[in-house]
């Protein structure tokens, strides 16, 4: 009888090997039915990855190949001589082997640490010595160089920052506003923002086409050439003869 078909529940495991049967003094010297019994156990555990065998005694009977009353007496005699784990409750039985169980037990710490280690160096490469993670290290750094490099000129940010008509995501303008070492002096700069204020571009879909300020320094945007409209209306000369004088 196929033992996978026997609906006996199980685990995962680790494999069974020959020396393992052969190797447990207990099973040597119980008699042939609980040596069977035992062995047709372990190569049931190992051909299902588990470390455990359980179900009802009508089960484990049809497991075994006999009746439930011979499988009761299997169990309780593999339970007498310890040689696996097994657990009687009324009419359930459950036998389980300690080796497997003890190398599941390993396994799963063994992947726990694994796990861990993994996680450790994710968050290594995401983290500084100090526990402050790599985006706030970059902004504090970033903020450090705009102090010590511009000194005064953080106050002129601060000017076009006021000047600027879309006021979002400062801390990125203030590190390109650092970055852009060859943009013009911070009166030209406004003198700029004030034309590109009234042009159609940003005055369409109310303001929707400004661009951020800080992606307004990284490209540049001071180089712009702010296209006029055309006027549309027409001049109605009342005195033609004086025009053309």
């Amino acid at each position: 009888m196929n033992h996978k078909d026997s609906g006996i529940k199980r685990r995962v495991s680790e494999a069974v090997y020959p020396k393992d049967i052969l190797s447990e003094i207990t099973l040597v010297m119980a008699p042939p039915d609980v040596k069977g019994a035992w062995a047709w156990c372990l190569l049931a555990m190992w051909d299902n990855d588990t470390d455990r065998v359980e179900g009802s005694y009508l089960e484990i009977g049809l497991f075994w190949g006999c009746s439930a009353d011979e499988a009761k007496r299997l169990c309780e005699e593999i339970k007498r001589r310890k040689i696996g784990g097994v657990t009687l409750s009324h009419d359930y039985v459950t036998l389980m082997s300690r080796r497997l169980n003890r190398r599941l037990k390993e396994r799963e710490q063994a992947k726990k640490r694994k796990r861990k280690e993994r996680q450790n160096k994710c968050h290594a490469s995401v983290t500084g010595e100090n526990g402050t993670s790599s985006s706030s290290s970059s902004i504090s750094s970033s903020s450090s160089v705009t102090n010590k490099s511009l000194g005064i000129a953080t106050d002129d940010f601060e000017i076009f920052w006021q000047a600027y008509p879309l006021q979002i995501a400062k801390q990125p303008a203030m590190v390109a506003w650092v970055n852009s070492a060859d943009r013009p002096p911070i009166s030209t700069l406004l003198e700029i923002l004030n034309t590109q204020k009234q042009s159609e571009r940003w005055k369409e879909s109310g303001g929707k086409f400004i661009p951020a300020p800080a992606k307004w320094l990284i490209e540049c945007r001071w180089n712009d050439v702010v296209s006029k409209k055309k006027s549309t209306t027409k001049s109605i000369i009342l005195n033609p003869e004086r025009s053309q004088a």
